[in-house]
């Protein structure tokens, strides 16, 4: 079983979704600052007026990843369909002090490491079949994961190939080719309605950047949820927003580019600051 939660990113920006469900709880919001009100946490006024220390984000028994390494997949025939390289972006992320040393420490995260790239051409991730007029489900999605990281290919005829794809790595952010995007169910797709998204295939977390991803709001935000929440839903999430259609993981609330260590990169909820940090 997989769960689910989103970045939305263009039009739309982040949300969550319930951690029992077996299809996306999709919610919109314009692209910038969250309007989240602090009087739905039972507060009498907004934290981020004072700086104060102000627990919105609540670890959920699983917690987070503690130095993770991130692997990147990229699915893709080079100069056919395959997505730009975001290798030097992934390895600035897991080592920024002002972003990653800063914030996601105060969740439990250390300093990370970039394993580097895979590359697993498009005819062999994807069957035939599995993309229906642009869309991939996101539940035969899951499955091409879920193969390609445990080091099983399986051919069209229902034959493992035996073959290593991807070495292994504690958490995965997977770029899908060109016009590949995904159907997240309750007529909700990738591009239309997300950015991007990140599950658990019940081993290993992983992040998803369809084609309308490959920006640095949506890589950063997948990332810092990917390793906060990394079973989502049991990890570091507020409870006060879950149920609101903004969704309550780290990036949920402060979905909007500022910059940190010279790079742009979504805002976080700082536990520490009681806002939205660093500061735009």
């Amino acid at each position: 079983m997989s769960f689910l939660r989103f970045a939305f990113a263009t039009l739309v920006v982040a949300c969550g979704g319930d951690s029992t469900a077996t299809t996306p709880d999709a919610g919109q919001d314009a692209f910038g600052h969250k309007n989240f009100d602090a009087q739905s946490a039972g507060d009498t006024g907004d934290a981020a007026d004072g700086n104060v220390a102000w627990d919105r984000m609540t670890n959920h028994g699983a917690g987070a990843l503690g130095s993770p390494h991130l692997r990147a997949i990229y699915v893709g025939t080079d100069g056919i369909d395959l997505s730009p390289s975001f290798d030097s972006y992934i390895s600035f992320l897991v080592s920024s002090p002002d972003w990653w040393g800063a914030i996601l420490s105060q969740y439990g995260v250390q300093y990370g490491t970039y394993d580097g790239a895979s590359f697993i051409p498009t005819s062999t991730f994807i069957h035939d079949g599995d993309v229906v007029n642009g869309f991939i489900n996101w539940a035969i999605l899951d499955m091409r994961v879920h193969q390609a990281i445990h080091a099983t290919v399986v051919d069209d005829a229902g034959a493992d190939s035996g073959a290593v794809q991807v070495p292994h790595a504690d958490a995965y952010v997977v770029f899908l080719p060109d016009n590949v995007n995904v159907d997240l169910g309750q007529g909700e797709t990738t591009c239309a309605n997300a950015g991007g998204y990140h599950s658990y295939d019940t081993d290993e977390p992983y992040a998803i950047i369809p084609p309308c991803g490959r920006s640095h709001i949506v890589i950063s935000h997948e990332v810092a949820e990917m390793v906060t929440d990394p079973e989502p839903g049991a990890g570091w999430f507020s409870d006060a927003d879950e149920e609101t259609m903004y969704g309550g993981e780290i990036g949920d609330l402060c979905n909007f580019v500022v910059h940190a260590d010279g790079q742009t990169v979504t805002a976080l909820w700082s536990n520490k600051d009681g806002d939205c940090e660093p500061q735009p």
